[in-house]
Protein backbone atom coordinates (compact mmCIF):
# COMPACT_ATOMS: atom_id res chain seq x y z
CA UNK A 1 0.00 0.00 0.00
CA UNK A 2 2.49 2.44 0.88
CA UNK A 3 4.65 1.53 -2.02
CA UNK A 4 1.38 2.24 -4.43
CA UNK A 5 1.29 5.71 -2.65
CA UNK A 6 5.23 6.29 -3.19
CA UNK A 7 4.58 5.72 -6.56
CA UNK A 8 1.77 7.77 -7.09
CA UNK A 9 3.66 10.88 -5.40
CA UNK A 10 6.58 10.48 -7.78
CA UNK A 11 4.40 10.10 -10.96
CA UNK A 12 2.82 12.92 -9.79
CA UNK A 13 5.82 14.96 -8.87
CA UNK A 14 7.22 14.07 -12.16
CA UNK A 15 3.88 15.22 -14.27
CA UNK A 16 4.03 18.89 -12.82
CA UNK A 17 7.67 19.52 -12.94
CA UNK A 18 8.22 18.23 -16.40
CA UNK A 19 4.53 19.01 -18.21
CA UNK A 20 2.84 21.56 -16.19
CA UNK A 21 -0.62 21.04 -18.11
CA UNK A 22 -3.30 20.69 -15.50
CA UNK A 23 -4.76 17.22 -17.30
CA UNK A 24 -1.29 15.64 -16.03
CA UNK A 25 -1.61 17.35 -12.89
CA UNK A 26 -5.35 16.24 -12.15
CA UNK A 27 -4.15 12.83 -13.53
CA UNK A 28 -1.67 12.95 -10.56
CA UNK A 29 -3.69 14.16 -7.93
CA UNK A 30 -6.68 11.16 -8.54
CA UNK A 31 -4.09 8.32 -8.52
CA UNK A 32 -3.19 9.86 -4.93
CA UNK A 33 -6.22 10.15 -3.83
CA UNK A 34 -7.60 6.74 -5.16
CA UNK A 35 -4.55 5.31 -3.61
CA UNK A 36 -5.24 6.57 -0.42
CA UNK A 37 -8.83 5.70 -1.02
CA UNK A 38 -7.71 2.36 -1.29
CA UNK A 39 -5.56 2.25 1.67
CA UNK A 40 -8.08 3.59 3.73
CA UNK A 41 -10.17 0.43 2.50
CA UNK A 42 -8.16 -2.09 2.87
CA UNK A 43 -6.91 -1.06 6.47
CA UNK A 44 -10.86 -0.90 7.68
CA UNK A 45 -10.92 -4.36 6.33
CA UNK A 46 -8.35 -5.45 8.55
CA UNK A 47 -10.22 -4.06 11.50
CA UNK A 48 -13.35 -6.02 10.65
CA UNK A 49 -11.42 -8.93 10.14
CA UNK A 50 -9.41 -8.34 13.67
CA UNK A 51 -12.84 -7.65 15.34
CA UNK A 52 -14.48 -10.98 13.72
CA UNK A 53 -11.45 -13.10 15.31
CA UNK A 54 -11.66 -11.34 18.70
CA UNK A 55 -15.40 -11.79 19.21
CA UNK A 56 -15.94 -15.49 17.95
CA UNK A 57 -12.40 -16.13 20.25
CA UNK A 58 -14.32 -14.71 23.01
CA UNK A 59 -17.51 -16.36 22.12
CA UNK A 60 -15.71 -19.73 22.42
CA UNK A 61 -14.06 -19.03 25.16
CA UNK A 62 -17.71 -17.96 27.16
CA UNK A 63 -18.76 -21.06 25.83
CA UNK A 64 -16.18 -23.17 27.37
CA UNK A 65 -16.44 -21.34 30.30
CA UNK A 66 -20.72 -21.98 30.30
CA UNK A 67 -20.14 -26.01 29.17
CA UNK A 68 -18.13 -26.10 33.00
CA UNK A 69 -20.65 -24.32 35.29
CA UNK A 70 -23.15 -26.29 33.67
Amino acid sequence: MGAAFLVSTVKFVELAAVTGMPANLSLGVFSALTTVLIMAVITYARHLQDERETTARLYAELQRYARRRC
